[in-house]
């Protein structure tokens, strides 16, 4: 699945160079399976905050991994703080239990999860 992802992130960016909703969505789901055991990591870093009723930060959180991992995959995959938005709102959806205690901007991803628009790999969002 991350290849048929990865071809659809490649034309999009042949289109623009600034990251649109759907881009950020695609690299995002991407990024999570190209590096499965970082993302493991992350969820499990994320339902230790929940246990300890403690903070959690998907921005704190790239920035504790970038010392410690290289992110594998075809595409080595960077820790961009440009998929700290939809990938706290993919760890929303896998650990339920961390929302109380993550604090989330507004993003332009929110329209895929919030039921706006179906998610780009089902159809996308026709406004």
């Amino acid at each position: 699945m991350v290849s048929a992802l990865e071809s659809e992130l490649a034309m999009h960016r042949l289109r623009t160079e600034a990251l649109s909703a759907e881009q950020m969505y695609l690299e995002a789901r991407a990024w999570i399976g190209a590096n499965p055991d970082i993302w493991g990591l992350v969820a499990g870093h994320a339902r230790a905050a929940a246990h300890d009723r403690r903070r959690f930060s998907m921005k704190r959180e790239f920035e504790d991994l970038r010392d410690e991992y290289a992110p594998a995959g075809e595409m080595r995959w960077k820790f961009r703080n440009s998929l700290t938005a939809p990938l706290a709102r993919f760890l929303l959806q896998e650990v339920p239990e961390v929302g109380p205690y993550m604090a989330l901007g507004r993003s332009k991803v929110d329209r895929y999860f919030d039921g706006t628009c179906s998610p780009p790999e089902a159809a996308g969002c026709d406004a």
